[in-house]
């Protein structure tokens, strides 16, 4: 099963409508096997923002300025976004490893519902993710625009509620 295609622009199209996690996919996983063979995947020479392992399908953009703590909106609602591998990306929630850091934190990612359709791009290091929702994550600040605040400024309200993982990992 293919979660994701690879379109000839750049962006990648989400294959199948469910739960993903979205930030640092380092934080779903807590194999060194499994993590290596994905970077393996990511920086080989097909340079694809898709990588594999066994039956694992993840992608993964990297940030303009590599690891950080980058805001941003799924919607309208702010969430922190901290960076540990220099990439956000986009991981199946049937693929969270039981005991990665996401697993027993949910302060690194969030889950959503993403659907069939969906897109996933990187511009310029900053992470957009359109259709049945918008995410959008700024990592590269340096266009003056301010774009990422004053868009959402009025509707953003700063919980502590995050999307939570349901069931056994």
């Amino acid at each position: 099963m293919k979660f994701f295609t690879l379109l000839p622009d750049g962006t990648v199209r989400i294959n199948f409508t469910g739960k993903y996690y979205i930030g640092d996919p380092c934080y779903c996983f807590n194999s060194d096997k499994t993590w290596g063979d994905l970077c393996n995947s990511w920086f080989g020479l097909n340079e694809s923002p898709i990588a594999v392992s066994e039956n694992i399908e993840v992608v993964g953009f990297g940030t303009a300025y590599g690891d950080g703590n980058y805001a941003g909106y799924i919607g309208s609602v702010r969430h922190s976004f901290p960076v540990d591998a220099g990439m956000l990306g986009v991981v199946p929630e049937c693929f969270i490893e039981r005991k990665s850091t996401f697993s027993s934190s949910e302060d690194v990612g969030v889950i959503i519902e993403l659907s069939d359709g969906d897109i996933v791009r990187c511009i310029n290091g900053d992470f957009y993710l359109s259709g049945s929702i918008d995410v959008n994550i700024i990592t590269n600040d340096d266009d003056g625009d301010d774009y990422d605040e004053d868009y959402y400024r009025d509707d953003c309200h700063d919980t502590d509620d995050h999307n939570c993982v349901s069931g056994d990992y």
